[in-house]
């Protein structure tokens, strides 16, 4: 039977793999049209991972039609199918060999039919298996779309479900690790990891990449990022945003073991005069992160703080 079959090509390697493979794909072709019925086409997919997988060293020009197979494929059904044959022809992101200057664009343009197929955290699994591995093919432009879309449309979209959100978080963490961080995208994300440290979920991972984030170079724009947004009233309508950016700010210039920015001290006119403005939001969690953070500037710098830094204080006390 066909599950048999696709044990056979899986665990056995052909004397002439290529030729062999170009033949088998030659006589089941057919198959997978979107007018055959759906088990033969699910059927045939199955087949042609377990042949990518058993002739995976072996494959070379092979890989190329593999992968027009899911490019061009038109079966909404049988998507899952397709993700699973793309996660074996790179080895789970790690391997693009000769498709390098079209995954990402695909990979991109692939984001809607995987959403609407509720495949988007396997998805981004693969996405950020292919930054991590492959970050000098993946274009600056692509990298930005993905990330804009994760930011201002997944993320909204999956906020309860933890394992798809855990996963943008992730390609967050992927990007500022592994790529030239495109200044295009430091908001979105940093809006992001503002609202996840209200979930008790994702207050970690978002409180580890906020880190990660401030002590690039990017890290002194992070924080004028976020002491623009609490002085800015247009975000005086999200509440988890303002708190999640007093957090931020709080545990990595004075909150932490370890701060993020050198010297946060020099900065701490600049969020100050912040902490004053945003008050004026009327949110009573924003109130009382401003407090806890003011709590731990005293306890922990207050002998340090220059004059103008301590009118403040007594302007937010009074």
């Amino acid at each position: 039977n066909e599950c048999q079959l696709s044990m056979k090509y899986h665990n056995n390697k052909f004397s002439r793999p290529q030729y062999a493979c170009q033949k088998l794909v030659s006589l089941t072709k057919d198959l997978i049209e979107p007018s055959r019925p759906a088990d033969i086409r699910q059927q045939t997919l199955i087949f042609y991972t377990k042949l990518i997988q058993g002739q995976y060293r072996d494959l070379s020009m092979m890989r190329t039609h593999f992968f027009r197979l899911i490019q061009t494929h038109d079966s909404p059904s049988d998507l899952s199918l397709y993700l699973q044959m793309l996660k074996a022809l790179t080895e789970n992101g790690r391997d693009i060999q000769n498709f390098e200057e079209e995954i990402g664009i695909f990979m991109l343009k692939w984001m809607d039919q995987i959403i609407e197929a509720n495949l988007t955290a396997p998805y981004l699994d693969l996405v950020v298996n292919i930054i991590k591995s492959n970050s000098a093919f993946v274009d600056r432009e692509i990298i930005v779309g993905i990330v804009q879309r994760v930011c201002n449309e997944v993320c909204i979209q999956f906020v309860n479900d933890k394992e798809t959100f855990l996963q943008c978080l992730f390609v967050i963490e992927t990007v500022i690790c592994y790529t030239v961080f495109p200044n295009e995208i430091l908001a979105p994300c940093i809006i992001v990891l503002c609202r996840a440290v209200n979930s008790e979920v994702y207050v970690e991972t978002s409180y580890k990449i906020m880190k990660n984030l401030l002590g690039t170079q990017l890290g002194y724009a992070s924080l004028l990022t976020m002491t623009s947004m609490l002085n800015d009233s247009r975000y005086y309508v999200d509440p988890h945003v303002l708190r999640g950016a007093v957090f931020h700010i709080n545990m990595n210039l004075w909150g932490g073991n370890n701060t993020s920015l050198q010297n946060g001290m020099k900065y701490s006119s600049t969020v100050l005069s912040s902490y004053l403005k945003v008050l004026q939001s009327g949110f009573v969690i924003v109130t009382y992160e401003v407090i806890l953070s003011m709590q731990t500037l005293m306890n922990k710098c207050g002998q340090n703080l220059s004059e103008t830094s301590w009118d403040i204080v007594c302007l937010l006390y009074t």
